[in-house]
C-alpha cells in the first residue's frame, strides 16, 4: 500500500528504546502458545506470543483456517504506555503483514490483571486480500 502524504507515523515521544529479553511471567508461561517477554529501556513490560486460535473464548471471531493468532500485551508500572511505545512494540515484535487491533469488549467481559496494560490482537484485514 502506498503512503498518503501527512498520514505516516511521527514520533511524539522517545518510544520503547532497547528491548531486553526476560523470563515469561508464571501466569503467562502456563498458557497455551509460544510466548516471549521483554523489558524496554523506557520501563515497559511486553509479552508477545502466538496463541492457539482454538483457545480463544467462545464467540470470538477467528480467521478461517487459523491455528495461531498473535497477541501482544504492553504495560508500564506507573502509567499507560505511550502510543509510540505501543507502535514500537508491535512493529518490532510482530510480523509486518499481520494487522493488530486494540479491542474493548463489553464491560462484563473486560479482564485486565495489570492496571496500566494494553492488549493488541491479530485481526483479519480485508484490504490485504
Amino acid at each position: 500500500m502506498g503512503r498518503v502524504p501527512g498520514t505516516y507515523r511521527s514520533r511524539a515521544s522517545q518510544g520503547l528504546g532497547q528491548l531486553q529479553p526476560v523470563q515469561v511471567p508464571g501466569p503467562t508461561a502456563s498458557l497455551p502458545g509460544r510466548h516471549r517477554a521483554y523489558r524496554s529501556s523506557s520501563g515497559c513490560g511486553i509479552i508477545v506470543g502466538l496463541e492457539p486460535a482454538k483457545a480463544a473464548p467462545e464467540g470470538i471471531w477467528l480467521p478461517a483456517g487459523a491455528t495461531d493468532l498473535w497477541h501482544l500485551s504492553i504495560s508500564h508500572q506507573t502509567r499507560y504506555p505511550t502510543w509510540d511505545e505501543v507502535a514500537d512494540a508491535r512493529y518490532e515484535l510482530v510480523p509486518d503483514q499481520v494487522t493488530m487491533a486494540m479491542l474493548l469488549p463489553p464491560k462484563a467481559d473486560y479482564l485486565n490483571v495489570h492496571p496500566h496494560c494494553f492488549h493488541l490482537w491479530q485481526i483479519e484485514d480485508k484490504r490485504v486480500e
